[in-house]
This record gives C-alpha cells, sequence and structure tokens, in this order.
C-alpha cells in the first residue's frame, strides 16, 4: 500500500473523529534531540530558504549503503530473529531486512521539511523566500560517535552514531542571493517493525526516526553562518508487529516533536 501525504493525514484524522485512534500519550519519547553546534542563526537578513534533500541523494553521502549509514528513508520490516553476524563486526543484527516505500517517505520527507522551516521561519519573524530551482551542497563531515550512548543496546538506529558538520556550498551556488540561505537536509526518515538494528542486542519494538540536518550560509561566499540538528526517537513499548495505522502514528509523532525543536533553535527558545 503506498503511503501518501493526503491519505495519511485524512486517516489520522478519520481516526481521530470517530474516537478510534490511540492516545499518542502511549508513545514512548526515548529520545528527542536539539543539536545547536553553530552561532545563533542570523535572521536579521534575508533568508533565502533551498528546497528540502534527502542526504542519501547528496552526491557522496554514501559511503557503504542507505542501511548501514543511517541514510534511511521508507518502511524497514525486520525478520528471522538476529545473529551474531561477522559482516556487521560481529555484532547483532536481523537476520533479514527490507526497505520499503522508499520514494514515497522521501517525498513525504521533503514535504515536511520544507512546510517545517516554513512554519519556525515564520514563528521566528524571520524575512524569508523560497528558492526557485535548488542547491546542492558538499556531503556534511561525519565523524563517528566513540564509546557508548545511554540507549545503545535497544536503539532504533544502527551502531555507530555519528555527528555531521556542513561545510561550505560549491563555487556559485549562492549567485544573486542577498543575506543568507538555508538548506535543510533530511538524514533519515522511517518507521519499523520490532527488530534488531545493528549492534542493538536487545532489540526494539516497532517505532520510527526522524532527523534533520540545517545549514544556514552567507550569500556572497557560500561559508557556514550557523547549522544545527533536530531529530526525535518515537516507539511504542511490546508492539512489533504495527499496522498501518500504528506506522503512521509514528512518523507524525516524530514529525510534530521534530517542528517544535527546530521552532526551539530557530526562535531561541532553546538556548
Amino acid at each position: 500500500m503506498s503511503l501518501s501525504r493526503r491519505a495519511l493525514l485524512a486517516q489520522t484524522a478519520a481516526r481521530a473523529a470517530c474516537g478510534g485512534k490511540r492516545k499518542i500519550r502511549q508513545l514512548e519519547e526515548a529520545a528527542a534531540t536539539s543539536d545547536w553546534r553553530g552561532p545563533a542563526p542570523d535572521l536579521t537578513a534575508p533568508v533565502t530558504v533551498a528546497p528540502a534533500l534527502c542526504l542519501a541523494d547528496v552526491p557522496g553521502a554514501i559511503e557503504r549503503d542507505v542501511f548501514h549509514d543511517n541514510l534511511i528513508l521508507g518502511n524497514i520490516w525486520f525478520s528471522g530473529g538476529y545473529e551474531i553476524m561477522a559482516e556487521e563486526g560481529n555484532q547483532a543484527r536481523s537476520v533479514n531486512y527490507r526497505i520499503d516505500e522508499v520514494e514515497d517517505y522521501a517525498t513525504l520527507a521533503r514535504t515536511w521539511a520544507d512546510d517545517a522551516l516554513g512554519k519556525a521561519l515564520t514563528e521566528a519573524g524571520a524575512r524569508w523566500s523560497r528558492h526557485a530551482t535548488g542547491i546542492t551542497p558538499a556531503p556534511p563531515r561525519r565523524t563517528r560517535a566513540r564509546g557508548t550512548g545511554p540507549l545503545d543496546g535497544k536503539d532504533n538506529q544502527n551502531l555507530p552514531r555519528f555527528t555531521l558538520e556542513p561545510t561550505a556550498l560549491p563555487d556559485g551556488a549562492t549567485a544573486g542571493i542577498t543575506g543568507t540561505v538555508l538548506v535543510p537536509v533530511v538524514v533519515y526518515y522511517y518507521t519499523h517493525n520490532g527488530g534488531w538494528f545493528v549492534g542493538q542486542d536487545e532489540g526494539t519494538p516497532g517505532g520510527a526516526r526522524l532527523r534533520l540536518l540545517w545549514s544556514q550560509h552567507d550569500g556572497s561566499t557560500g561559508t557556514v553562518v550557523s547549522f544545527g540538528e533536530v531529530g526525535t526517537r518515537v516507539i511504542e513499548p511490546y508492539v512489533y508487529s504495527p499496522n498501518r495505522a500504528r506506522l503512521e502514528d509514528y512518523i507524525l509523532e516524530a514529525e510534530t516533536r521534530t517542528l517544535a525543536l527546530l521552532t526551539g533553535q530557530l526562535t531561541g527558545r532553546d538556548s
């Protein structure tokens, strides 16, 4: 079944209207992150917003494959239990996995990111406009996280974790732009059933993850002025084979929480 934005929202609204929608508070927010590692974003000058991209589509961003690089777009279906696999560095992983509906999820992700940036910038009082054609950035610098994290063993992402740092835009990318340009990049946007991501030996129930990297660049030079990341992890304890409605709930909740984090960053409320 194809997952469309219109169908997703319509089905969710219908369930809410008839009282059949599960209360979202049953979902566990195990991690919501707001990582602001640049200077405060400059919203005093006009801001041109580039159309959102998915990091998997940026040339040079994929090192091994989208699954192992955590650049996943789609619905992951795990099966076959788990094994300690030599190909994963003698770490646990579900025996089988597949990623479905990649193009549908990629479209949803880009649409959500475009809408979220517009809402956050409007809330921040910025003077902003859309870039007419689009800008393709260079891949951000990727740094492997060392050591363990509090969710390691039961998290719904593959190990190792990593940080990202944007670089200057290619020459000529900002031609004709006054002020600054903001580039949103969806790192991952996925739902999943219960299973074992790489290195997560306890496994996880069904859930979703969303991560957005944004960078602000000087309109005349393309250099990075500021950047940050926002993301949300949503799981539902004890639900290992979620149906379509549950998957929709997970990603909608991830979108809502991540938008709130993004608005906090761009308005300065989380500083």
